[in-house]
């Protein structure tokens, strides 16, 4: 990942997963699972909305916090009605955020989103464990990993220690 951005640069980003509601659970999940275990910093509203939680206002603060989205265009998810993603996808353009469409069925994207993000065609599914390793390393990494990368440098780990004492909730301290 990026190592100019500063260390409080890279603790605040996060990446926003758009996906349909109702389909495709098992793909959502498998992408999900590969991108978190690359110690990506990762929402989607399948794992990361805590029980008792109101999903609609949880969903609308990960978007708004979020610097990236990644998006998961398939043609359940196109035709699905209810489906927030183009809602979303607006919102992210809208608001300068870095998209990724990850293309896994061979469909049209839709023509307001212009042409401001960054295609990842996924149509071959025995290919994606290389793309998606590919992608992880363009993408926010976690807290502890940007931690981790702080280590290694004296001056970085310093700017670590000053967020640390300024900001301790960012690390859940308080």
């Amino acid at each position: 990942y990026n190592r100019m951005l500063s260390i409080k640069e890279q603790l605040m980003q996060k990446v926003f997963f758009s996906h349909s509601l109702k389909s495709e659970k098992a793909i959502v999940t498998e992408i999900y699972e590969r991108l978190e275990s690359a110690n990506v910093s990762i929402w989607s509203h399948y794992f990361d909305i805590p029980f008792r939680t109101n999903s609609d206002k949880a969903e609308k603060s990960a978007l708004e916090h979020a610097t990236h989205m990644l998006v998961l265009l398939s043609k359940k998810g196109v035709k699905e009605k209810s489906s927030p993603i183009s809602e979303q996808v607006k919102y992210a353009i809208e608001n300068g955020k870095k998209i990724t469409v990850l293309q896994i069925d061979d469909i049209s994207i839709p023509s307001e989103w212009g042409e401001s993000y960054q295609l990842i065609p996924m149509l071959d599914r025995s290919k994606w464990a290389g793309q998606l390793l590919q992608l992880a390393a363009q993408l926010p990494k976690t807290i502890m990993d940007t931690v981790f990368s702080a280590l290694e440098d004296e001056k970085r780990f310093d700017e670590l220690l000053n967020i640390l004492y300024s900001k301790p909730e960012w690390f859940g301290y308080s």
